[in-house]
């Protein structure tokens, strides 16, 4: 069982992100009409469980990102 507020499933690998330094909330950023949409928590590069470090799902030029702490 998840510890509430504390511990959070990626939305890309589906695993535990165990702590708050360990993830991001992205979403899609729309500078045309100033709506972000696509909310995703997802793990920091340097804990993704993936052999290429990446759990993020939209590219650097579309999204925003910031920590959970």
């Amino acid at each position: 069982m998840l510890k509430s507020l504390e511990q959070w499933i990626c939305d890309r690998c589906g695993q535990v992100i165990e702590e708050p330094n360990q993830g991001s909330v992205e979403w899609i950023d729309d500078s045309k009409t100033h709506k972000a949409s696509g909310f995703k928590i997802v793990h920091q590069s340097s804990y993704a469980p993936h052999d290429n470090g990446e759990c993020y799902h939209y590219s650097d030029h579309q999204a925003g990102t910031r920590r959970l702490v």
